[in-house]
């Protein structure tokens, strides 16, 4: 009886221990973010791209629809990015802070996207994995809209799950809205639709007669949703 509890407090420390590693391990990602935030800073004006933005947003509020689609972008982002210059100003390092918020809440996304299937550590060590290329650490400090690209596209997989394991219209709703908001931020983001419909196919397969009113309705909001955006693709091609 007297080894249980000690046997507990052992269980107890170790688990304390993992828990802290994992967080070492995460502020060490997160530290790569910021190392790479000195390099625009010290060593050169903005990019191509991030001028680009930014000439979205110099004009008059009027004119950033029309700016944007000659940018070959949905103003989505513009908007927020002029909201943030006109609260907070037009330093550098101010327009790039909508893009670290948007990445962190992106991470913090897939990390409860990982946590529909594994457990916890599991979903931290794929949150790490997510966390380290050089492209997701580039986008999390850039004036472009891939940081929001990526967390719309991560709430849309986790509706896109949930809506898989539990067929409640709601999530299938939300998924349809959720794929259609991802192209806001970047057309090629489209992408993303194959892989949902493939992924559904292969794990929804004796589903999908039964379900076939909730695909309807996740494809009906997707084209509701997505209306907005097809002037741009039309300007496009």
């Amino acid at each position: 009886m007297s080894q249980a509890p000690e046997a507990e407090v052992a269980s107890n420390r170790k688990y304390d221990r993992l828990v802290v590693s994992y967080g070492f391990v995460l502020l060490a990602c997160l530290s790569v973010w910021f190392l790479a935030l000195q390099t625009p800073l010290l060593e050169a004006p903005l990019g191509t791209d991030e001028t680009v933005s930014y000439w979205e947003i110099a004009g008059r509020l009027r004119q950033i629809w029309a700016r944007s689609v000659e940018a070959n972008s949905f103003p989505a982002y513009a908007y927020i990015l002029w909201l943030t210059r006109t609260l907070f100003g037009r330093q550098e390092i101010v327009l790039r802070i909508p893009s670290i918020l948007a990445m962190l809440a992106a991470v913090y996304v897939l990390y409860r996207c990982a946590r529909e299937l594994f457990d916890w550590d599991i979903s931290l060590i794929a949150t790490i994995v997510f966390m380290l290329p050089k492209l997701i650490a580039f986008e999390a400090i850039a004036i472009r809209p891939y940081a929001f690209a990526l967390l719309v596209t991560n709430l849309t997989i986790l509706m896109f799950l949930r809506w898989t394991s539990t067929h409640r219209v709601k999530w299938a709703v939300l998924f349809g809205i959720g794929v259609a908001f991802a192209l806001y931020f970047h057309y090629l983001f489209a992408a993303i639709i194959a892989a949902f419909a493939v992924c559904y196919l292969l794990t929804q397969r004796f589903w999908l007669g039964a379900n076939l009113r909730q695909v309807g309705v996740a494809i009906g909001c997707f084209g509701i949703f997505v209306l907005p955006v097809l002037p741009g693709l039309q300007y496009d091609y």
